[in-house]
């Protein structure tokens, strides 16, 4: 099974993935900003070769949680390549403003990125997108979820309930509120 961790810059997308594979220990984490640091070297040439190896390891694991914002060519491309496979998507919730206070108060230490400067107007286009369903629409096929950037402690739990520790998914079904995950 594949888990999509999207969520604007600074949301929380990287301390929930770590979170859930310390329960999950079976799932290979799959960060972008850690392929960045990896393969990146600032230029979109570098972006380009973080993402196509990112999403060869996609493809390479079994059990992975695949980390980024949800926008791009690197997320069509994600959705093309794992439609083969069991997929569950969750989107982080945080507010724009936060996620500008996290950026400015922490920056984007040791990431190669190709948009330096940019967080503000990305953080911008990033929360509109959100906001407008985009992601639900793209992968409207699969499980999506949305929870707290700002506190998943509470959803973790019901969160879990949907990867499994072997085997398929536990939960199928229609969409529904539970928990403050829309699922």
């Amino acid at each position: 099974m594949i888990v999509f961790v999207f969520g604007n810059i600074h949301s929380g997308k990287t301390t929930l993935v770590n979170d859930i594979c310390a329960r999950r220990p079976k799932y290979v984490p799959l960060v972008l900003d850690e392929y960045r640091g990896r393969y990146g070297d600032g230029t979109m040439d570098g972006e380009t070769e973080a993402q196509r190896r990112l999403l060869d390891d996609m493809c390479r694991h079994k059990d992975c949680m695949v980390e980024m914002s949800g926008f791009g060519h690197n997320t069509e491309e994600a959705f093309l390549r794992s439609s083969d496979r069991e997929r569950l998507v969750v989107i982080v919730e945080c507010p724009k403003a936060e996620c500008l206070r996290r950026v400015k108060e922490h920056g984007m230490p040791g990431v190669p990125f190709p948009y330096e400067g940019a967080y503000d107007d990305m953080i911008e286009s990033f929360d509109g997108r959100m906001k407008s369903g985009h992601i639900e629409r793209m992968w409207s096929s699969d499980i999506v979820l949305r929870m707290s950037g700002t506190d998943p402690g509470p959803c973790m739990d019901s969160l879990m309930e949907y990867i499994p520790r072997r085997g398929r998914m536990y939960h199928r079904g229609p969409r529904k509120r539970m928990w403050g995950l829309t699922v």
